[in-house]
């Protein structure tokens, strides 16, 4: 396929020296979005994308198919307070999810709020979260305007769904006290008021009591604080207190107890390197850790041992092989979520420690719960790969389930197989990787393979469901999931071993899953691409360049790349932990050995590379996307470079569906015109 002529883009060479490298750059001008000039090049460029998909018949059959997985009726978990139960429903015709309310599992539902209807923004708003009052008669919600994740929080009646609150601007994570006369919650500045590096900064804890103007909410905390403070707080129905979680790094932060009568705050989690989750309860303190327990434990804390610290806990829920990962409670139980090479399974305990029993689940899994203090009840929901979610009512304490919901699909499961596989790393440890695919296909290296992966913050890769994927695999393709260092699925150590000094292991090590797919014989390097999204930007944007040889095509969704100046910009700053210092002379030498951007050299044969950024994004800056961009395309090589500037949308995949449908409908026509892959017709 021809692909459209590059846009011209200027060259105005900038020199800077840094811990005494002297580093060219052609692009810098590229970094100020705002210029008239960088407004009309990203649209060229995004023109010419365009002019791509248009010239191949790829992308409306494409985007029929990821229709046909992406247009089903939806229903997430019920969130129980009082009588009244609070749910979300997209219907195969919406964009956005509608949130209800009904009266017990049968009673008459009640819409709360439908977005797609209300007009709140000229672009996509965005419903971030919602929380209802434990005797559900408010509801405080959260709406974000054009991706920019700058939430501004509502409070309605549920019986009327009128505002019975002025909106709170740049607010999130409320938390009700009992009697629902207020909550407390997380505010930063006031959009317009700071410079948009800023927006997200100085956030302090305020309480606010219903009826008041939100300007006269007391500060609880805050106040001569650290400006990178990132809080959370949350309570349980009838604890006397609420936790206040601190956090400045995202491997570390600190715990806070606050006495939900007096507002008094009193710290019990402090300095010390790991990271910690809590809920409190009417008399104790129940702690996630994985200090001094890579893996994860749970622990105990009474209320009137709390001034001795973390260190008077003890443990309910000793660290396992298993990587304990999260934990829910309902009246008499502690239900635990442990991760086992990919997969879910959540184990059940009273709260002396003793196990009851495991809920029941599939082999391969990825699950979710919700639960409510005030009852042994709640509700799971399991997705497997080729399988959407199957909702079940359960009881903590029986550990009987009944299947209430089943998302209806456009395929048939037992069509697929999933499947984990090991390969080994540079290093020699085991790597694991989910992979699906229809059954019986030949490993002859003939089969058009996507590998993804993500690999840093310790998040976990999971057995959930491949939703429109699963596209790629009913035309014969084969989708690999990659588990590297750097992630969260075996723990702490897990976590560390990709990140700082031992970043290049992430990119080893998917390196090594690329190696194996091709020496198993499911792919070949002809027909393997790869993708990945912010952090899985930088990893697939830094393997692609490291070896460039290995790949077909690479797909970088708002991704990191120039990673000398990657904490200059919005909260990038927040992520030195993760990825070192630019400032220190050590740090800077050790990124400037993997930074994408500062690899790409003449000569080179780069793969095909489809970059895609996002105007609204307040997370990862687009510069990062648009100098990768113009620098690919300066060194000419043969492969088709092209960037998607999505307007109207921020960093995360929330989105409308129509939008949602289009994006993936590119990354399809992308890669299947890459990797020889036709879309299966309707």
């Amino acid at each position: 396929m021809n692909t459209p002529n590059i846009p011209k883009t200027r060259k105005q060479p900038t020199e800077e020296i840094l811990h005494g490298v002297t580093l060219r750059d052609d692009y810098r001008w590229l970094e100020d979005v705002a210029l008239p000039e960088v407004q009309s090049w990203m649209d060229a460029q995004t023109e010419r994308t365009d002019k791509f998909h248009k010239a191949s018949t790829q992308y409306s059959q494409w985007h029929d198919r990821v229709a046909a997985y992406m247009n089903i009726d939806r229903e997430g978990l019920p969130t129980v307070r009082g009588k009244k139960q609070f749910f979300t429903r997209q219907q195969y015709n919406q964009d956005f999810s509608v949130l209800y309310v009904r009266e017990g599992d049968r009673g008459k539902e009640r819409v709360l709020l439908d977005l797609n209807k209300a007009d709140h923004t000229n672009g996509d708003s965005i419903l971030e979260a919602w929380d209802p009052s434990y005797d559900g008669t408010l509801l405080a919600y959260s709406v974000s305007e054009g991706g920019a994740e700058i939430a501004y929080l509502h409070v309605i009646n549920t019986d009327t769904g009128e505002d019975v609150e002025p909106i709170i601007p740049n607010a999130h994570s409320v938390c009700w006290n009992d009697a629902g006369t207020g909550f407390y919650y997380a505010r930063g500045p006031k959009p317009g008021s700071v410079d948009d590096n800023d927006i997200r900064m100085n956030t302090k804890l305020y309480f606010h009591a219903i009826g008041g103007p939100y300007e006269n909410d007391q500060m609880i905390f805050g106040e001569d604080r650290p400006s990178d403070d990132m809080l959370w707080v949350s309570r349980t129905e009838g604890a006397p207190y609420a936790v206040l979680s601190v956090r400045q790094e995202w491997s570390r932060n600190d715990l806070y107890l606050i006495d939900t009568e007096t507002h008094a705050v009193t710290p019990f989690v402090t300095g010390i390197d790991a990271s910690f989750d809590a809920l409190p309860l009417k008399d104790t303190v129940l702690i996630w850790t994985n200090h001094n327990a890579n893996n994860g434990t749970l622990l105990l804390l009474d209320v009137d041992m709390i001034h001795e610290g973390v260190k008077a806990a003890r443990v309910v829920v000793p660290e396992s092989d298993a990587n304990l990962q999260w934990f829910w409670v309902t009246k008499s139980r502690i239900l635990v979520k442990y991760t086992e090479d990919i997969s879910d399974i959540v184990r059940v305990f009273d709260f002396k420690g003793n196990e009851k029993g495991t809920l029941p689940s599939p082999e391969l899994a990825a699950i979710g719960l919700s639960t409510s203090t005030a009852s042994d009840v709640l509700y799971m929901a399991v997705q497997t790969p080729v399988s959407p979610t199957v909702t079940y009512e359960a009881n903590a304490v029986t550990l009987k389930c009944k299947e209430i919901r089943t998302v209806e699909s456009p395929h048939s499961a037992s069509e697929y197989e999933a499947y984990i596989e090991w390969c080994v790393a540079k290093d020699g440890t085991r790597l694991p990787a989910l992979i699906a695919h229809k059954k019986g296909i030949v490993r002859d290296g003939s089969t058009p393979t996507l590998l993804y992966g993500y690999g840093g913050f310790a998040v976990s890769e999971s057995a959930h469901y491949l939703g429109a994927n699963m596209a790629w695999l009913e035309a014969g393709g084969v989708f690999v999931d990659a588990v590297i260092r750097g992630g969260g699925e075996y723990g702490d150590a897990w976590h560390r071993a990709g990140i700082l000094e031992n970043k290049q292991v992430s990119f080893d090590d998917f390196i090594a899953h690329a190696e194996h797919l091709i020496e198993e014989g499911i792919t070949s390097k002809e027909h393997l691409g790869i993708y990945g999204g912010s952090n899985g930007g930088l990893l697939v944007g830094a393997v692609a360049t490291q070896r460039p040889e290995l790949y077909k095509a690479v797909m970088s969704q708002v991704p990191l790349l120039d990673m000398v100046h990657f904490d200059s910009l919005l909260i990038a700053s927040r992520w030195k932990n993760e990825y070192g210092d630019p400032a220190k002379k050590s740090d800077f030498e050790r990124i400037l050995t993997w930074s994408p951007y500062h690899a790409i050299r003449s000569g080179v044969n780069y793969p095909a590379f489809y970059i895609t950024t996002a105007e609204n994004d307040t997370r990862v800056h687009p510069m990062h996307a648009l100098k990768m961009t113009a620098k690919l395309q300066s060194v000419r090589t043969a492969n088709p470079i092209l960037l998607w500037v999505e307007r109207g949308t921020g960093h995360t995949s929330a989105m409308r569906r129509t939008k949602a449908i289009e994006s993936i409908s590119r990354r399809m026509s992308f890669f299947g015109s890459q990797l020889e892959l036709q879309p299966m017709s309707d």
